[in-house]
């Protein structure tokens, strides 16, 4: 089902792009700081301007798509390493 999911959006994403803050078999964190998901106080940020990390005063889909998936990736891997120390 999700090989046909992912065919039927390449299908009908031209000029689209899609960004979930997890994928199959995966889960999404909240972020009680936040008081949003993981991903969404990162997606947020990255539309303030953080995601323009070459300053050209331009904040596009592709930038803040690689700010958001770099640090939600930052985030859960502190998040990980907290885990396993606490164990």
């Amino acid at each position: 089902m999700a090989a046909d999911l992912a065919a039927f959006i390449d299908q009908q994403s031209n000029g689209r792009m899609i960004l979930s803050s997890c994928g199959l078999n995966e889960v999404a964190y909240e972020d009680d700081q936040s008081e949003h998901g993981v991903f969404t106080r990162y997606l947020l940020e990255g539309l303030k301007d953080d995601a323009d990390q070459d300053a050209d005063g331009m904040v596009s889909a592709i930038k803040v798509s690689a700010f958001t998936s770099d640090e939600v990736a930052s985030f859960t891997l502190v998040r990980r390493i907290r885990l396993l120390t606490v164990e």
